[in-house]
């Protein structure tokens, strides 16, 4: 979950294009300076470093909210325990009655 912004900041930061770095399209946020000083060469193998990491960071985010959503659905449907409606936001959703695990 850090991960993920830190390297889309390093890779933008050290981009040969000079990007420039926005927060969810208002917010502008500055350069790490000691990459956006490197020469270009270097700032080009930054670049493709944390961009390989950056998209394989994205790429196992996803498999983790798939194993997620899966394992939910493990335990309402195959379980059949209350795990799901212990995650329910609102109360109206929750049943009446949620059993408690028994403590030995």
């Amino acid at each position: 979950m850090l991960g993920l912004p830190i390297t889309g900041w390093i890779f933008t930061s050290a981009s040969p294009t000079n990007l420039p770095t926005i927060l969810y399209k208002t917010v502008h946020w500055p350069h790490i300076g000691f990459i956006h000083a490197l020469p270009m060469g270097q700032r080009k193998a930054v670049t493709d470093t944390f961009a390989g990491a950056h998209g394989l960071l994205a790429k196992l985010a996803y498999v983790l909210i798939v194993l997620h959503v899966a394992a939910a659905l493990k335990h309402q449907l195959f379980n059949r325990d209350v795990v799901l409606w212990r995650m329910a936001p609102l109360p109206g959703l929750k049943p009446r009655h949620i059993p408690q695990k028994e403590v030995l």
